[in-house]
């Protein structure tokens, strides 16, 4: 409820587990608007990491989108993806999260797909799905994303990912949806 953004849902159990287990590295990227001014000595600890109960997290990436009076909107990128990482993270230095954004899975983006709609993944971006997941947790481009764009608030967006028919895997009944 406290989240929005990018949201994938697949009868692929292969293609999920890829995606969501951390052995694969699958990079997420969020905008994350946070209660304050975060500064440099801040982005260090994030990116240095800190030990959480189940254990040691830290921000792949993580870098300042714009200031406001009372705020500062990040982008994030981890590659692990625990439970509530990016609030406790966030909250370990001091800053309440007031908005999270999930704007990216792997080579997905959300773009513009406005919120509350839906629609069929490309049989491209499957497969691009799938080679981001074959190649493992090797070291990726987040110095700079590719997908760093404006310095504005995201919208309000989600994503879906729904499949449909088959038994999973590369089969021709596996479907893919996003939506918003």
């Amino acid at each position: 409820m406290s989240s929005e953004g990018l949201i994938l849902v697949t009868n692929d159990g292969e293609l999920a587990n890829g995606l969501t287990h951390p052995r694969h590295g699958v990079e997420k990227t969020y905008h994350v608007q946070v209660a304050g001014h975060l500064d440099e000595e801040g982005l260090k600890k994030l990116r240095k990491g800190m030990h959480l109960a189940e254990g040691f997290a830290s921000a792949k990436h993580v870098r300042i989108k714009s200031r406001k009076k009372n705020s500062t909107l990040l982008e994030m990128i981890l590659d692990e993806g625990r439970n509530r990482e990016i609030r406790r993270l966030l909250a370990r230095i001091g800053h309440k999260v007031q908005r999270l954004t999930r704007v990216a899975v792997g080579p997905l983006r959300l773009g513009e797909l406005p919120a509350g709609a839906v629609r069929l993944l490309t049989k491209q971006e499957v497969a691009a799905l799938r080679r981001t997941i074959a190649e493992g947790p090797r070291k990726k481009s987040a110095a700079t994303p590719a997908h760093a764009q404006s310095t504005k608030p995201p919208a309000k967006k989600k994503v879906r990912h729904k499949g449909h028919g088959g038994h999973g895997g590369h089969g021709e009944g596996t479907r893919s949806v996003i939506g918003g």
